[in-house]
């Protein structure tokens, strides 16, 4: 069985499953096209956010100056003041993190490619 959350390979990014155009599922989560999804009795009013995705993107922690190169497969917006964005780590895993601390590429650049220590 192929290992949905393993590393990603930067030169197939745009072959990383994504979701766009509507709010995901579990079943998107357990098949690797999203990160996270909304369970509950609604009262969450999300609605998908408008982005080109996969995306290669930096993503900086609040509080730090550490970037983590990753896929955007996600984006929710979950309320007026708050976007949500899934993403899959380049060496395996995934994770979510707010708008603001994620950065949108428009492809791989050098800091991107770039090996990390």
């Amino acid at each position: 069985m192929n290992d949905i959350w393993g590393p990603v390979d930067v030169r197939s990014w745009r072959d990383v499953p994504s979701i766009t155009g509507r709010l995901a599922t579990e079943i998107d989560v357990k098949d690797g096209r999203a990160a996270f999804y909304l369970q509950g009795d609604g009262t969450v009013a999300a609605t998908p956010f408008d982005v080109t995705l996969p995306a290669c993107v930096i993503v900086r922690a609040e509080g730090t100056s550490d970037e983590i190169r990753a896929i955007a497969i996600q984006a929710e917006k979950l309320s007026e003041e708050m976007v949500a964005i899934g993403y899959r780590f380049l060496s395996g895993g995934n994770g979510i993190a707010t708008l603001p601390e994620v950065e949108f590429l428009p492809g791989p650049d050098a800091r991107f490619v770039a090996e990390t220590k």
